[in-house]
């Protein structure tokens, strides 16, 4: 995420970076790597398609970051 911010900011702003309140959920019942996966899918992913609507290019860098 520390990498991933970092881009964020070299293409928009600081205002844009991810915080932490999206990985500080309750997992039970669920493994690290599945929790992990559907924050990505499911919340982080669609920030960054939001943000970076008009530049798929850049878009596809910042996945890459975390897939």
């Amino acid at each position: 995420m520390i990498i991933l911010n970092k881009a964020i900011d070299d293409c928009l702003s600081k205002d844009f970076e991810l915080g932490h309140s999206y990985f500080v959920k309750d997992i039970k019942g669920k493994d690290f790597d599945s929790f992990y996966n559907d924050v990505i899918d499911y919340q982080i992913i669609p920030a960054l398609e939001e943000y970076l609507y008009d530049d798929e290019e850049k878009l596809n860098e910042l996945k890459a970051l975390i897939k």
